[in-house]
């Protein structure tokens, strides 16, 4: 009884009628005076008084069985009773009594809420431990702003509240829906399921089909920890007007781990969100959300959404999972709807993991998927896996500048962009009229031709050069007249009652849009990889800049040297610095400057002072010591793509445009990248104005069918991009692609096997650090021009005709000879002379011996020394002569000859007619020995000549004595 008391003293605080419970005597009974609550006349149970009907209960059978609200006297016909609220609170309040997992089943056709004006109702509060089980339809018509949901958590349903609830399970039962009344006011929000401070609670197989435009979330986790959403469905009502509200599965807060699963969403607003929106989400966490096997499918805005805003002062979404997802973009009432939408205004948005996900963008007219930060690195380390978007209207992927650390691990998948082109070229739009909320219209000239218009939410009008700033967007044409040459269009957030009238702007009207499959707006650090990119329309991925702030004449800017190739730019010290301090520096832009080096391009930013309002840049080449203060200067901050890769990515089927262009960036990577069946302007692009220091393009190539030049890698800029590997047709610009490649008709691949022919209209090798072409074939190569290349590697059989020319090494005349094995070369100290002569200039001649086949004279046949006809000759055989001038001065023989010649060696003997024989003196007497028999020489002590008979040195002399 003491545990009923407790129940009842909770009733208290949740029901509209107050009931005073007297205190307890006696087993099961209850006394004192209540309204509407008596006992039972057997003390057995409780009755219950509910609008003049009297229900009575047996108190042991409450907490044990299933409590179903009828019981407690709720009216399910269909129609608004005040009693029905009553009902489920007493019956959460007796569910709450048992301290073991209770069960309330909620009947078909019930309307919860009479929606009045004189009091604020309170929702569906469910308790610990809790199992609501829905059946049938239900309708929300709650009347509370605060809460604004059907079904809540006891705890937290509202910022400020802080209890938790744990255990709780909202099930929804096989043909359970969830559904609205009919409301007067649009602007009315209302919620359905609202879990707050929820610990370990489920919302399961719940289906929400709504009549009525709902106007907030449809199931919301408020500081949950262990939440999950599984496999339910939601159906939104279509809000012609495209207002915001009517999102589908949303997270916010402290967020400690989350399981969205299985869901399949169909929303006016975000599909499925978390984010981080106003002040009171400020210095909260958001972590450790999956977000698996969904459909979800956006009308207007996000399928999905992570959002940090301005407001929500450090607060952060990390360490999440989202993987095997299906988005798509269905109602195309706005340009900016996104299948996936990464936004940072304040705190940080890190370590998201995207698998395989796809986004059908068919009725999207923006980005189909967008990362955008304001702060540098505001959104960090996000792969996006094997993300295939599909059909978009716009563009395909934009990545801001201030995003760092993006990647595909998996090879995304772009394309194909499925827009139309203009339908009507620019024309002059007079005015521009608001007819009501979000709506307008549009008075072009007269001379418009609007036949061939289609009002069937096809086409768009874009408008440029208005004065106010919502009117230069595209708008849905909803309606046109011929022959006044207006059209009626809707778009959302134009509610402004300011109509603008002889406006200078100019309008087309265009079917869709057109975009880049992959638009780089100053990221840092991306790794995009392996990814295809299919029929793009105009650009398949473009870097250029991101635009940062701009500190006008009223800052009073000033630049100062502050050492070499760095200059102090110091800003006034009201001015809000927003951005500058990026870890990748940023860079900026100064005009009107009247030192001509102060005004810079594109110099980086080195490092950011908030406090004293300066920012150190480095500027090449600047010296000057002058200060310079200027109130009509600008400076304006920009980032550009750095540190970025693309590679390995194939973009296949472009008909126009450009493939990848680098219109700006620092150390970009584009590195093995392929145009495949390309007829668009140039496979890749960098432009001349770029500013592209540090960065490498190689090993790109094209593949296009007409192979036309389709690569200008401009270097006018002086910041050219190193290059090289690039295949293409500019042998100034070009370099072979260095990978074995078969390009044939529709056939293109690194290596191929042809079993009929080959067909190439052109294969030229150009200059380069990479020049290789292999071709492999077991037939032959037969071409009706020319095939030229730096080196034939080969045997060489079977050639004919081949004239061949050697470049000799040395001066003229020099005998060649190989060098190290790998040259031909020639030295002046050994010469051929013209009258067939071997000529040795210097150094020795060396061998076992030196022969001559053919007698000879002295002027014929000579081994020459020094000059013609000195040296050696052979005049017969076993003879050799000494020459000079062509004379023979002496011979060796082993026979006698004409004892004219100075020198006659016959048998032994040597004849000496004119001249001297020399031999020398040793210094020492030598010793005489069987070794040395025969050695003659001249003794320098007695000035005689000695000889050696084998066993003495004999004096050699005519008088004894008298050698000298």
């Amino acid at each position: 009884m003491k545990r009923l008391i407790l129940a009842f003293a909770a009733l208290l605080a949740l029901s509209q009628t107050a009931f005073a419970v007297g205190e307890t005597k006696g087993l099961g009974n209850i006394y004192g005076s209540s309204v509407g609550l008596s006992p039972v006349g057997d003390g057995s149970g409780l009755s219950v008084l509910t609008s003049g009907t009297t229900v009575s209960y047996t108190l042991q059978d409450i907490p044990s069985s299933p409590i179903n609200v009828l019981q407690f006297g709720a009216i399910c016909d269909g129609a608004p009773h005040a009693q029905n609220l009553t009902a489920v609170h007493l019956a959460a309040a007796m569910a709450s009594s048992n301290p073991m997992k209770t069960v309330i089943d909620l009947p078909d056709n019930c309307v919860w809420g009479t929606n009045t004006t004189t009091g604020v109702e309170t929702p569906i509060v469910l308790q610990n431990n809790t199992l609501l089980r829905i059946f049938g339809r239900q309708f929300h018509n709650v009347n509370n702003a605060s809460t604004q949901g059907l079904i809540v958590a006891s705890g937290g349903y509202s910022d400020a509240d802080t209890v938790s609830t744990t255990n709780v399970i909202v099930q929804g039962m096989p043909g359970n829906v969830l559904d609205t009344v009919s409301r007067t006011l649009l602007s009315e929000s209302r919620k359905m399921i609202v879990l707050g401070n929820c610990n370990n609670c489920q919302v399961n197989d719940v289906r929400v089909s709504t009549s009525t435009f709902l106007g907030s979330f449809t199931m919301q986790g408020r500081n949950p920890t262990n939440i999950s959403f599984n496999r339910n469905q939601i159906r939104l009502f279509p809000s012609t007007a495209g207002l915001s509200g009517g999102d589908g599965i949303h997270l916010t807060g402290n967020v400690n781990g989350a399981l969205i699963s299985g869901n399949d969403v169909q929303s006016i607003d975000d599909c499925i969100s978390v984010t981080e929106e106003n002040s009171t989400m400020s210095n909260k966490a958001a972590k450790g959300v999956r977000v698996v096997h969904n459909k979800c499918a956006t009308y207007a805005f996000s399928g999905l959404k992570l959002f940090t805003g301005n407001n929500a002062v450090n607060s952060s979404i990390s360490d999440m999972i989202v993987d095997d997802n299906q988005f798509a973009i269905w109602g195309p009432t706005r340009v900016d709807g996104n299948c996936i939408k990464v936004q940072q205004e304040d705190g940080r948005i890190s370590n998201i993991r995207m698998g395989l996900n796809t986004c059908d963008a068919s009725n999207g007219n923006g980005v189909a998927v967008l990362f955008t930060a304001v702060n540098p690195c505001g959104v960090d380390n996000v792969d996006m896996g094997q993300l295939t978007v599909a059909n978009y209207q716009g563009r395909g992927v934009e990545i801001d500048g201030n995003v760092c650390g993006l990647y595909s691990t998996g090879g995304a998948h772009i394309g194909p962009w499925t827009g139309a082109t203009t339908v009507i070229t620019a024309t002059t739009v007079s005015a521009m009229v608001r007819s009501a909320a979000n709506t307008g219209t549009a008075y072009l000239s007269s001379s418009t031709d609007l036949s061939s218009v289609a009002t069937d939410g096809s086409n768009f009008l874009q408008t440029t050069g208005m004065n106010l700033g919502y009117n230069n967007s595209i708008f849905a044409i909803t309606a046109k007249n011929v022959s006044t040459s207006t059209v009626s269009y809707t778009a959302t957030g134009i509610s402004t009652s300011t109509d603008e009238t002889g406006a200078s702007g100019t309008g087309a009207i265009i079917n869709r849009g057109t975009g880049s499959a992959i638009y780089d707006r100053g990221s840092y650090n991306t790794r995009l990889e392996n990814m295809v990119i299919n029929s793009p329309a105009t650009f398949g991925y473009m870097y250029t800049t991101y635009n940062g702030n701009t500190y006008a004449s009223n800052t009073e800017p000033s630049i100062a040297y502050f050492g070499e190739n760095t200059a102090k730019l110091t800003i006034s010290t009201t001015t809000t610095l927003l951005g500058e301090e990026s870890p990748y520096s940023g860079y900026l832009t100064t005009t009107s400057f009247t030192t001509p080096i102060n005004n810079v391009t594109n110099a980086k930013i080195v490092s950011v002072s908030l406090a004293g309002k300066y920012m150190l840049i480095n500027i090449p080449g600047y010296t000057s010591s002058t200060a310079e203060t200027n109130t009509s200067a600008t400076v304006t901050t920009t980032y550009l793509p750095t540190d970025s890769v693309l590679r390995g990515t194939s973009i296949i089927s472009q008909t126009a445009g450009t493939g990848i262009s680098l219109q700006a960036g620092m150390g970009v990577t584009l590195d093995k990248n392929r145009c495949i069946d390309f007829a668009g302007g140039i496979c890749g692009s960098e432009t001349s104005s770029a500013s592209v220091s540090g960065s490498v393009i190689t090993n790109n190539q094209d593949l296009g069918l007409n192979r036309r030049t389709r690569q200008s890698w401009s270097f006018s800029d002086g910041q050219e991009a190193q290059r090289y590997g690039n295949e293409g047709t500019n042998p100034d610009k070009y370099d072979a692609y260095p990978f074995n490649l078969v390009s044939a008709s529709t056939l293109t691949a690194t290596s191929a096997t042809l079993t009929t022919s080959l067909t190439v209209g052109n294969v030229s090798l150009t200059t380069g650090l990479l020049k290789t072409l292999n071709v492999s074939t077991t037939g032959g190569i037969s071409a009706t021009g020319n095939i030229s290349a730096n080196a034939f590697i080969g045997d060489g059989s079977g050639l004919a005709n081949v004239v061949a020319s050697v470049t000799p090494g040395g001066a003229s005349s020099t005998i060649q000879f190989n060098a190290n094995g790998t040259t031909t070369s020639g030295t002046s100290g050994m010469s051929w002379s013209p009258s067939q002569t071997l000529l040795v200039n210097s150094g020795d001649i060396q061998g076992s011996h030196v022969q001559g086949t053919t007698a000879g004279t002295c002027s014929t046949n000579a081994l020459q020394v020094a000059a013609a006809n000195n040296g050696l000759s052979r005049p017969a055989s076993n003879n050799l002569s000494v020459c000079a001038g062509g004379t023979e001065g002496w011979r060796l023989t082993t026979s006698v000859v004409s004892t004219s010649l100075n020198l006659n060696v016959a048998g032994g003997n040597v004849s000496l007619t004119t001249g001297y024989i020399h031999l020398g003196s040793p210094t020492t007497v030598p010793t005489c020995d069987a070794t040395n028999k025969g050695n003659t020489f001249m003794n320098t002590t007695t000035n005689c000549l000695n000889y050696c008979d084998g066993t003495a040195n004999r004096q050699v002399t005519s008088v004894a004595g008298s050698c000298s």
